[in-house]
């Protein structure tokens, strides 16, 4: 069970389209929702597509003083985001950043899968599913072609 406790109070910009299983994409630093734009009509007619933009990102704003600008504050504010709009553990996809706040979410345990795209071009795209075995998430998907 998730600790709704921790969940900062972050809001949250986002662009939600299709339907399905849930699917979040969250974008690199220094960068917007926007940037799924060219795949997000494709990915909608198979998933509900929620494209957001991460807090201090976009049209987010900063997390409110007092609350430390930090990873685990990205996944539980996610997280927070997620039961405002009534989903459970979405799938996560991420790049940069984005990336890494998916792998963290799947740590956690707030997601039911991740697929993490490094900043490194030469890291591999790699997807897994979460089930129960959260703990996998850094070492399967953080690979690199040369092991």
């Amino acid at each position: 069970m998730r600790d709704r406790g921790r969940r900062p109070g972050v809001e949250i910009a986002y662009h939600r389209k299709g339907a399905g299983e849930p699917l979040l994409l969250l974008h690199g630093i220094g960068h917007h929702r926007q940037a799924f734009d060219p795949v997000l009509d494709r990915l909608a007619e198979h998933r509900d597509v929620i494209a957001l933009d991460l807090p201090g990102s976009g049209e987010s704003p900063d997390v409110p003083d007092g609350i430390p600008n930090e990873l685990d504050t990205f996944a539980y504010a996610i997280d927070a985001f997620c039961t405002a709009l009534d989903v459970d553990r979405p799938h996560v996809a991420g790049n940069s950043m984005g990336g890494l706040v998916a792998l963290r979410m799947g740590q956690l345990g707030l997601a039911r899968s991740v697929t993490a795209r490094p900043r490194d071009p030469a890291a591999r795209l790699r997807h897994v599913p979460m089930n129960d075995a959260p703990a996998l998430v850094a070492d399967t998907i953080l690979e690199t072609p040369e092991g």
